[in-house]
């Protein structure tokens, strides 16, 4: 019986020093019980500690530079609605650069001064609180695991930064509005980084993420001065992001990219940037070895680019929904890609001469353009090869319908052994299939063509025309409408 009194002594012993291990601390300046300042708390504070934080009775909030230096802590204010944007709400417990022992007569983001946070430690939380006035409001200097959620940041120059390699780092939940200074409002440097749910509005520019393995997923972004989302790293997803009126779309480089889903809307550069290669800084499409581009939905630009501008071996490039763009509703470079099941609308706004639906550029080899929709483009529907670049080979170009567009459904503008066959191509304002004087041993078959100015026309080689409905043009028509 002694023994077992001493052994339930020991259990509860050994509970004592787990729960004495995660305890919880408070601060508040109006209770005597609680920590006055963070700092405080963080200071008392033991590994794995809890820290909850009331809203400060000064409208002005916690004027501090914290340093967290225990790991495992969790941050979290209390008494709070969460960060959102239906009704533009903030958490009530505010934390500002403003006023602090480091900054007593200025701001942090005025003075580029100290950090709001410095996390110094791994696994650390914030959650649930509003940080202004910041420079590098929060700074991670080379932590792992570090996560903010359901906060809110305004007015900082800088909002997560990392100072070194900090992987593993999440931010989700949170609202970032109203950045100062042409940075990112979050730049982090870390593999397997993880951005999800989190809202930018009106910022000068967004995130960006520099490492492997980065998960970029329903973020929402409104009104930005320069790029809102920027990943340079392999294997990045990003899905399931909505741009509105930014100044471009996800730019993403690396081997391997994952992008599906994205909503992207009224930007002044290209919808979706994609440079696939084995060095993320400096990409070569031929060291790509795959990727996937889908199920966007593209809808506006203004400024004589892209809906997607991809360049990498290998990629495919499916069911994205592409429409009023400016220049070409897809410009892709690089070898045995597949461009399949796109649907391309009235693209070409700016009236230049590469405003095609789809455009295979640059030497671009053993790519498949199969099983598009590309209607009303104001140039040509599908381009190969562009004039003065290094010709194309051996693409092939297969079941696409092509309707009314302003010059010819299919351009081989330069190349050999490109293949048209069994496409449905009408309605077109010039030829509906222009073989220019570059190209040669060019295989048209099995087409369907009608309603085109002519349907048919041939400055260069054609090696075999067989199997084509058509009632104008053919094999001796010289090219009028669509010639380099």
């Amino acid at each position: 019986m002694r023994r077992m009194h001493l052994a339930v002594l020991g259990v509860g012993a050994l509970l004592g020093t787990a729960a004495a291990s995660a305890a919880t601390l408070c601060v508040d300046p109006d209770k005597a019980s609680c920590f006055a300042t963070i700092q405080e708390a963080v200071d008392a504070a033991d590994p794995g500690d809890r820290i909850k934080v009331a809203p400060h009775p000064d409208s002005r909030g916690y004027r501090e530079n914290v340093v967290v230096d225990e790991d495992g802590l969790e941050i979290v204010g209390v008494g709070n609605a969460k960060a959102g944007v239906a009704k533009e709400t903030c958490p009530k417990t505010i934390v500002d650069g403003c006023e602090s022992a480091a900054h007593p007569t200025t701001c942090s983001v005025i003075a580029q001064g100290d950090p709001i946070f410095r996390i110094t430690a791994a696994d650390v939380t914030l959650s649930a609180l509003t940080i202004r006035h910041g420079y590098q409001a929060v700074r991670l200097d080379g932590v792992q695991g570090a996560s903010v959620e359901k906060s809110c940041f305004i007015g900082n120059e800088g909002s997560i930064v990392s100072n070194g390699q900090s992987d593993g780092a999440t931010v989700t939940r949170s609202v970032f509005r109203g950045s100062i200074g042409a940075v990112p409002d979050v730049q982090i440097e870390g593999d397997d980084v993880a951005l999800g749910r989190n809202t930018f509005l009106t910022v000068s520019e967004g995130l960006e993420v520099v490492g492997d393995s980065a998960r970029v997923e329903r973020n929402l972004f409104e009104g930005s001065r320069n790029k809102p989302l920027i990943v340079e790293g392999h294997e990045a997803v990003v899905h399931r992001n909505i741009m509105r009126s930014t100044a471009k779309g996800p730019s993403v480089s690396g081997d391997q990219p994952d992008i599906q889903k994205n909503q992207v809307f009224g930007t002044e550069d290209d919808n979706i940037g994609v440079d696939c290669g084995s060095d993320p800084e400096n990409p070569d499409p031929s060291t790509c070895t795959g990727g996937l581009i889908a199920g966007n939905l593209l809808r506006g630009n203004n400024d004589d680019d892209q809906g997607i501008r991809a360049s990498g071996n290998n990629l495919v490039i499916r069911k994205n929904r592409i429409e009023l763009i400016s220049e070409e509703g897809i410009e892709f470079e690089g070898d045995d890609a597949r461009i399949e099941g796109n649907k391309i609308l009235r693209v070409g706004t700016e009236n230049t001469s590469e405003s095609a639906g789809i455009m295979v550029v640059a030497g671009s080899d053993g790519n498949e353009v199969v099983g598009n929709k590309v209607k009303l483009v104001n140039l040509a529907g599908i381009q190969i090869g562009k004039p003065g670049q290094t010709p194309c080979n051996d693409n092939l170009v297969r079941n696409n319908k092509i309707d009314q567009g302003g010059r010819s459904g299919v351009w081989i503008v330069a190349g050999d052994g490109n293949v048209v066959e069994k496409n449905v191509i009408k309605g077109n304002q010039g030829e509906g299939i222009a073989n220019a004087a570059e190209a040669t041993n060019t295989v048209i078959q099995g087409n369907k063509l009608s309603r085109n100015r002519n349907d048919v026309c041939n400055d260069g080689n054609i090696a075999t025309f067989a199997g084509n409905k058509l009632k104008t043009g053919g094999e001796s028509t010289a090219c009028l409408v669509q010639a380099p």
